[in-house]
């Protein structure tokens, strides 16, 4: 594995952690109401997002590198 799947392969578990973490939020928020909820959807919205970003970004790299470019 390169150093681009490498960084590719982290932040895609980082975007899904964060997605995981956001559902659990939002299902415990329906059972116990909190009205700093939207705080932590907006954190983990913004670090999934941007991890998600970021995979693409170096899965498309790697791609790029195995074709010879």
């Amino acid at each position: 594995m390169g150093e681009n799947e490498r960084k590719s392969a982290i932040a895609t578990g980082i975007a899904v952690i964060c997605l995981m973490f956001g559902i659990e939020s939002a299902v415990v928020h329906h059972s116990v109401p909190s009205p700093l909820s939207w705080i932590v959807w907006t954190l983990l919205g913004a670090v999934g997002g941007a991890s998600a970003l970021v995979a693409i970004v170096y899965r498309r790299r790697a791609k790029a590198a195995a074709r010879g470019r």
